[in-house]
């Protein structure tokens, strides 16, 4: 978490990009030069989340490492394949499943409907790429093509997926 002293120092923007491995963050005050006695930059013990939905980790430390904080108190859904995880206060899984991502997409289209799957499509139809070994796998189905064919529809881009996953 970073906190800056506003009052001491105000804010015209904040702005970030992302170069190769970093992120940068440029802050331009409305009254220059910023003080660096006025920030603080400490990684918080615990969070503020009301939910945290979890898709694919096989246990809470694994979660918690990934967050980069100790999980206590939030509400937490748990989405995994295996059948034997059940950290969450909600656990959805199917031991039956081989990909996580279509597994998240039946919840998903379930919960929000169709259309607000949209944004996501792309990174939902490739996970099903990936676990589905380019639909080569013998785990594969007939509800695989079905799921890949409404993300298609919804804006995923199979070549594009194709091209970056198995290069």
């Amino acid at each position: 978490v970073i906190t800056i002293d506003t009052e001491n120092n105000p804010i015209e923007h904040v702005k970030y990009t992302k170069e190769e491995n970093q992120l940068r963050i440029v802050i331009t005050p409305k009254v220059a030069p910023m003080l660096l006695q006025n920030f603080n930059l400490k990684q918080e013990k615990d969070s503020s989340f009301d939910l945290l939905i979890a898709v694919g980790f096989s246990e809470k430390e694994e979660l918690e490492k990934s967050c980069g904080v100790e999980i206590s108190r939030e509400k937490i859904i748990n989405i995994n394949i295996d059948e034997n995880i059940d950290f969450g206060d909600i656990n959805l899984s199917d031991s039956e499943e081989y990909s996580t991502a279509k597994l998240t997409f039946h919840w998903l289209q379930t919960v929000l409907g169709e259309a607000k799957l949209r944004p996501i499509a792309n990174y939902l139809l490739t996970g099903l790429v990936s676990a589905s070994e380019g639909f080569l796998s013998r785990k594969c189905t007939a509800k695989d093509f079905f799921v890949s064919e409404t993300l298609l529809s919804l804006g995923a881009n199979y070549d594009d997926i194709i091209e970056h996953l198995f290069q």
